[in-house]
């Protein structure tokens, strides 16, 4: 999640308490309630693998399938400009 007001984009762990209620988890609680050591989880193999894969498959998108909605949604008469917000925290957080 982004937090401009506070910088970078950072980590949270999230619990569903209903279909629009979260609390948001310290490191401690989650691994009391749930068991799951995030520090574990970024130090692990899976989470380094998966992060090069990961940027590659935004970069993909950021190339070829964002400029194309900008160009359909402007041809449409509409103004993008939440959408390129949006891009660019994206972009920022690569």
């Amino acid at each position: 999640m982004r937090q401009q007001a506070r910088g970078r984009s950072s980590w949270y762990i999230w619990e569903w308490l209903s279909s629009t209620e979260v609390n948001v988890l310290s490191k401690d609680a989650a691994l009391k309630k749930f068991g799951f050591d995030i520090d574990l989880f970024f130090n692990s193999n899976v989470f380094k693998a998966s992060v090069p894969r990961f940027v590659k498959v935004v970069k993909a998108a950021l190339a070829w399938d964002v400029p194309q909605k900008i160009k359909a949604e402007e041809e449409a008469g509409q103004n993008p400009l939440q959408f390129k917000r949006y891009v660019r925290a994206i972009e920022d957080s690569l």
